[in-house]
């Protein structure tokens, strides 16, 4: 077969996979590396069909096997990129995708993507940036906008999330995920009423839209309505039976409770969820989001609640085992005892205040003290370091719960402290491991 011939033949096998017909493509893409085994065009046309199957790791090595073939060929490592991306591994995505950047005609999209991976990466901060890059570059990039909005609102910076959100539903009114994560910011701004009003008209706009039945669950349970809640997430789980909404139903708990008997019978349903939850481990690990915490609101009831908390953190050991991958039990120091000060809230709120006399009044020659904060912005990192512990060592960890409990973990910490246990699903995934001797 000529060389005409065999581009020939790579091209129509493009078309092929581009008309879904992915066996003929298969056939012909074979046919041409029978002929040339290095033909990496062919090699790129079986890795998109691999990755349209789901064969991310199929994919992959195809992919990485063309580039051996033709180095520095931009679209193979835009698509190697993708399906890292793909294959959930970010970093990957961004170090590849950081290759091309200087090479490609659409950097607002390279932009983008790397923004993307950061955010999956819990790196908010430089997701952020990458994200008004693209933005920047290309205005009427909507997934841009929408990512950029959710990356804000990770980092609480609400105003101007919503802005973005605005942005891309400007551009693209119909997008279905900016309104679902708008309605979400509004719920977390205490607007729980119109977040609920808008989730509602999704839900009946879109009836197996999973994701809005998901959310409007949420909104309810925020603004104390379970009952609601519970109906609104049992919808989506009959559209989607995932793991991930079977443990965020079973968690659903009042915020306020109408007497002292009901306050008694939600505590017996909810202990014969959790048993239910316990005799069905999911297979694989759920999104890290569906972590239940130790219950901020159950300490409120005055009553024991060790049992509870015994059987929600059985669940999460048993659910997440890539939590518990760390049991340090002694520390090699020899010097002054090392602390660590473990929070997402040592900013404007009430846990820096409570622990502000700890950290300024521990004499420092007896502690070596070390601030662990995740992913925190400029201003609140100033705040923490010129305030309250100007003389001591700040560690800013990534917002991912794994990454996080490696980075800690390699301080060699002798005693561990999370000011905030129970308040957020971070510090509780943390704690599944046992980061120092002492914690």
């Amino acid at each position: 077969m000529s060389t005409p011939a065999l581009e020939k033949a790579v091209r129509s096998a493009f078309q092929s996979y581009q008309e879904k017909s992915y066996e003929k493509a298969t056939l012909q893409c074979r046919q041409v590396l029978m002929r040339r085994p290095k033909n990496a065009d062919a090699l790129h046309v079986l890795s998109l069909i691999a990755l349209d199957q789901g064969d991310t790791t199929r994919a992959i090595a195809l992919l990485q096997k063309a580039i051996t073939h033709a180095p520095h060929h931009l679209q193979y490592e835009l698509s190697l990129g993708n399906a890292y991306q793909t294959a959930q591994q970010y970093q990957a995505a961004i170090d590849t995708f950081q290759l091309s950047l200087g090479r490609s005609s659409a950097p607002a999209t390279l932009h983008a993507n790397i923004g993307y991976a950061y955010y999956k990466l819990g790196q908010t901060t430089q997701a952020i940036a990458s994200l008004q890059r693209a933005v920047e570059l290309d205005p009427s990039h909507t997934e841009a906008w929408s990512n950029l909005g959710s990356a804000l609102a990770t980092a609480k910076r609400w105003t101007e999330a919503e802005a973005a959100y605005h942005m891309a539903l400007g551009q693209r009114p119909d997008f279905l995920q900016p309104m679902i994560d708008l309605a979400r910011v509004k719920s977390e701004r205490n607007q729980s009423e119109t977040a609920i009003a808008t989730l509602k008209e999704l839900c009946l706009a879109e009836p197996t839209n999973v994701a809005a039945h998901a959310a409007l669950g949420e909104a309810y349970a925020k603004s104390g309505n379970i009952v609601e809640a519970q109906a609104a997430y049992m919808a989506a789980i009959t559209l989607n039976p995932s793991d991930e909404l079977r443990i965020r139903h079973a968690i659903l708990q009042p915020i306020i409770h109408e007497s002292h008997a009901s306050l008694q019978q939600h505590r017996l349903e909810f202990e014969h969820r959790l048993d239910a939850l316990l005799c069905q481990i999911p297979t694989e690990e759920p999104p890290l989001s569906a972590l239940p915490t130790s219950q901020f609101y159950v300490a409120y009831h005055g009553l024991n609640d060790r049992t509870i908390q015994e059987k929600l953190g059985i669940f999460a050991a048993k659910t997440w085992p890539s939590l518990t991958q760390h049991q340090r039990t002694r520390s090699l120091n020899t010097g002054r005892i090392r602390v660590g000060f473990c929070s997402r809230f040592f900013s404007h709120h009430t846990i820096l205040k409570l622990m502000a006399g700890v950290l300024i009044g521990l004499p420092r020659d007896l502690f070596d003290i070390r601030i662990i904060i995740a992913d925190p912005d400029r201003a609140t990192l100033n705040q923490v370091i010129t305030q309250f512990c100007p003389q001591d060592t700040i560690h800013v960890v990534p917002l991912d719960m794994v990454q996080a409990q490696s980075a800690i973990a390699a301080l060699d910490l002798d005693v561990l402290i999370y000011p905030d246990m129970g308040m957020a699903p971070w510090s509780y995934g943390l704690a599944q491991s046992r980061l120092a001797p002492i914690q």
